[in-house]
């Protein structure tokens, strides 16, 4: 990685980085913003490494990225239609269409 894509901080240095995986199985990895093709995703990373771990042999990270969009709404319609009917006191017929 070139020199002017990392920056040492104090006891620290930060290399920031992209990776590009293929869905298909393949990666890749660069320095500035790629482009990617149909079956990628880039992922911006930036990796802070303390100066001491160049003294020790080998070090493994595992890098997890955990698929965080909401699951789609599960709608109770007795509990919703029990909680109308207790907080206005009337009886609601409640549909949900999709």
């Amino acid at each position: 990685m070139a020199k002017q894509f990392s920056a040492r901080r104090g006891d620290h240095i930060e290399y920031p980085l992209w990776l590009i995986f293929d869905e298909r199985g393949g990666a890749r990895m660069a320095r500035g913003r790629p482009t990617t093709g149909r079956y990628e995703k880039a992922i911006a990373l930036t990796v802070t490494l303390p100066i001491s771990v160049f003294k020790d042999p080998e070090y493994r990270v595992t890098l997890s990225v955990v698929d965080d969009r909401a699951p789609p709404a599960a709608i109770d319609i007795v509990a919703a239609r029990d909680a109308l009917k207790g907080a206005l006191g009337v009886d609601i017929d409640l549909q949900v269409v999709s």
